[in-house]
């Protein structure tokens, strides 16, 4: 039987600062090659692609000759796409090694359409240094009895950086996906993501993944033993997706989520029988986010560096045995 290969669509803008962090990390098994759709960034990004070229071979390198946005930009890789399946990465997270063969395994043992890695976000905290000490910690924590927890499609909750004990070392059946997911590469031709997701394009996985549950009935699942993990915000920055800052990207993600809704709304709570409207749906969402970004208090701020500084950081031995 012909071993399944693997296409890596990263979009990016203005992320040249972390690309030598990240773009190596989804090179595993079974990826034949890592298409990395420049959105026109107006930094260095072209420079350093060239020079990762020189020892990744197999990266493809697209600039925009404007700024498309990120559901353009992913579209344009599933067109140049050569593999039997195409992971969706991000141009400032990391894959951890072999995440990809866990992926691969799934895939095949459930004869899935798509499966996703566990997305974890690093806090400010976060120490690059010591980033292999911070995972074991962070990799531990989010297990959860209650799938609520995880997926509440009724209120569009999902936090898929939690797990369930019991799907540890399986995986969990799911209505759609974040960002890192492999998907079959005939099946996300045939759907597209939507380009009319603007600005921050939020929900535009999300409207994806729904619409390969909903309109082609794709079998989507969820291993924990993938992980994709996102870098803390004071390293991303103001760019990509965040730029212009808190207030930009919250309006944009209010009016991203409303169309989101106008869209899929009725065919999601008739295949799950719900019973809100999109009004209640997205008054609750915009109540959800502040108008200001929430700020630590110095004291709570204190005592988390205290805790990470002896506790998590300088607990190295202790760690090392878990």
């Amino acid at each position: 039987m012909k071993k399944k290969s693997v296409s890596v669509v990263v979009p990016s803008y203005g992320r040249a600062h972390l690309l030598r962090k990240t773009l190596p990390s989804y090179i595993q098994d079974n990826v034949v090659e890592l298409i990395l759709i420049d959105d026109c960034s107006q930094d260095n990004t072209t420079q350093i692609v060239e020079g990762l070229h020189k020892d990744y071979p197999m990266i493809r390198y697209f600039r925009n000759e404007h700024n498309m946005k990120q559901a353009a930009s992913k579209n344009i890789g599933i067109d140049h796409a050569k593999g039997d399946y195409i992971y969706f990465g991000d141009d400032d997270s990391i894959l951890l090694p072999d995440s990809m063969a866990a992926l691969m395994e799934t895939m095949e043992r459930y004869e899935c359409d798509a499966v996703m890695s566990r997305p974890i976000v690093a806090g400010p905290d976060y120490r690059d240094d010591k980033r292999d000490i911070y995972l074991k910690w962070r990799l531990k924590r989010g297990c959860v009895s209650n799938e609520k927890d995880i997926i509440d499609i009724a209120h569009l909750r999902f936090n898929f950086g939690n797990y369930l004990k019991t799907f540890k070392r399986s995986a969990m059946p799911v209505p759609t996906c974040h960002a890192g997911a492999l998907v079959k590469t005939d099946l996300a031709r045939q759907c597209k993501f939507d380009p009319n997701f603007k600005g921050c394009a939020y929900r535009e996985e999300t409207d994806f993944f729904f619409r390969l549950n909903l309109d082609f009935n794709a079998r989507l699942m969820y291993d924990a033993r993938a992980v994709q993990f996102n870098f803390p915000d004071y390293m991303v920055k103001s760019t990509g997706a965040r730029e212009g800052g808190y207030a930009i990207w919250r309006q944009s993600a209010i009016e991203c989520n409303l169309y989101f809704l106008k869209k899929n709304w009725g065919k999601i709570c008739a295949k799950y029988n719900i019973d809100r409207s999109i009004e209640d749906v997205q008054t609750e969402f915009e109540a959800s986010l502040p108008l200001q970004p929430r700020h630590t208090s110095a004291l709570k701020a204190f005592l988390k560096q205290c805790y990470f500084s002896f506790f998590v950081y300088h607990n190295i031995k202790f760690l090392g045995k878990q």
